[in-house]
C-alpha cells in the first residue's frame, strides 16, 4: 500500500496568547494544520489533550498554560519575545519572536509534536 493512500492527518495546534495579531500570524504560518486560538489559559476547553502541541507565549500567562499542558500531557513549545527569561524551565523547546523564518516555528512545532 502507497504511503499516499493514508496521508498523515493536519496536526492539531492550539495558540495560547494575549495578542490576536501574533495569534493570526501564528494562524496563517501553520496554514494546512489544525489551529485553534485562546487568549488565556482559561479560555481553553477543559480538553487540553484533544491537541497534538501548544504554542505558548509566555507573557503573561505562560507559566499557567505550561501547568496546564503538563497536567494533560500535552506536548508544547514556548514562542516567546524573552526567550533568555530565567523563569522559562529549562528543557522546553523556545522560539523567540520576531521569527527570521516561518519555517523555523513550523519544524519546531514538528520536532515536538513527534519527538
Amino acid at each position: 500500500m502507497s504511503a499516499l493512500a493514508n496521508p498523515p492527518s493536519p496536526l492539531r495546534v492550539l495558540v495560547v496568547d494575549d495578542d490576536d495579531i501574533m495569534r493570526r500570524l501564528v494562524r496563517r504560518i501553520l496554514r494546512g494544520w489544525e489551529v485553534y486560538e485562546a487568549a488565556a489559559p482559561e479560555d481553553v476547553t477543559p480538553d487540553w489533550d484533544t491537541y497534538d502541541v501548544v504554542v505558548i507565549d509566555w507573557r503573561p500567562k505562560g507559566p499557567e498554560t505550561l501547568r496546564r499542558c503538563r497536567e494533560a500531557g500535552v506536548p508544547h513549545l514556548i514562542f516567546t519575545g524573552t526567550p533568555e527569561d530565567e523563569d522559562i524551565p529549562k528543557g522546553v523547546r523556545v522560539v523567540a519572536k520576531p521569527l527570521r523564518d516561518p519555517e523555523e516555528l513550523r519544524s519546531a512545532i514538528e520536532e515536538v509534536a513527534h519527538g
